[in-house]
């Protein structure tokens, strides 16, 4: 295999606001001595040459296996240690439920949310209390493999009253060396602005995507670094890395059937919900994630070029770094 090309593809700064990531990079790329900048294409796609040598990196063309949500369980459902990450989950495809449909619906008095496989955010989420609405919302779209999960019994209140996640950032890379994940130790807690009411049917008490409510408040005072000062992170944090290392196991020999014809890195977000007692569940990745006003995000994205991007073009090991976890 030939890795012939000078370039490292980024987006210009011209790159739609969702690219962040890649706005980013650019900026941090310029900053250092042996990367230039060579041209610009007509799909305003920025190209870097680093140290004179022929080398490229693209982005990581085999996300969909764990970005689409009803892959991401079925692939981890499908291994004993993958399906002890997730939180009790059902697929529904026109009409028909996938392993079996839920049991005791009617004495359950729960929250259910429908997640489209593929969508992103918010408007990729209904709620409901009544699952016959997203029995018809199936089959009325018969093609789509909707997920089904209920709410998770006594979440982790912020405070003891806001509704919260993680998110935590991820790296996968190809080279020399095959396969590797990064995961970036810091991350960010994303709090719901509402007093939690678990039998709420209300988008805006049960949802902890910050994107619902930005227009409305600052994101300022909705996410906030996840670290170690944080009660949740010394709760769960190693938890966390554990599911992480489960999670590579089995994705490593799924993408490693696939074919890559180049180096490739991109950077992804993960998400968690944590309960009362301390379970930490492994609910989806998302394939943007997209903070680029916060420092923390911004370090993120700027170690990782000379603790993955550069060693990845050098052929070399992944040195360590306090900020990253290698698996």
């Amino acid at each position: 295999m030939s890795y012939k090309s000078v370039n490292y593809y980024t987006y210009s700064s011209e790159a739609k606001p969702s690219y962040n990531f890649e706005r980013l990079m650019c900026y941090y790329l310029a900053k250092r001595a042996l990367w230039k900048r060579t041209k610009i294409d007509d799909d305003s796609i920025a190209h870097w040459s680093y140290n004179q040598e022929d080398s490229l990196v693209k982005r990581y063309p085999y996300y969909s296996p764990f970005t689409r949500k009803d892959y991401f369980y079925l692939h981890l459902s499908n291994d004993p240690e993958g399906a002890s990450l997730l939180p009790e989950t059902y697929l529904l495809q026109n009409g028909v439920w996938y392993p079996k449909p839920p049991i005791n619906i009617r004495q359950r008095n729960t929250v259910w949310y429908c997640k489209h496989p593929y969508r992103d955010g918010s408007r990729g989420i209904d709620v409901s209390r009544q699952l016959a609405t997203f029995v018809q919302q199936s089959i009325d779209k018969p093609t789509y493999n909707f997920v089904i999960q209920p709410t998770i019994p006594r979440p982790w209140l912020d405070k003891g009253k806001y509704k919260c996640d993680i998110r935590m950032w991820g790296v996968i890379t190809y080279g020399r060396y095959g396969l590797g994940f990064h995961l970036y130790r810091y991350g960010t807690l994303r709090v719901n602005p509402e007093y939690y009411r678990e039998q709420s049917d209300l988008l805006e008490c049960q949802l902890t995507n910050s994107s619902f409510f930005k227009k409305k408040q600052n994101l300022d005072s909705l996410i906030r670094e996840f670290n170690s000062y944080e009660p949740l992170y010394q709760k769960c944090f190693r938890k966390i890395v554990s599911q992480f290392k489960i999670f590579w196991k089995i994705y490593k020999k799924i993408l490693a059937k696939k074919k890559h014809d180049s180096y490739c890195l991109e950077l992804f977000g993960f998400d968690f919900l944590c309960n009362q007692e301390g379970r930490t569940f492994f609910i989806e990745c998302n394939r943007k994630p997209n903070y680029h006003l916060f420092k923390r995000y911004q370090t993120c994205v700027e170690t990782l070029i000379p603790t993955l991007l550069e060693p990845l073009l050098k052929n070399k090991p992944f040195p360590a770094h306090p900020l990253w976890i290698h698996f």
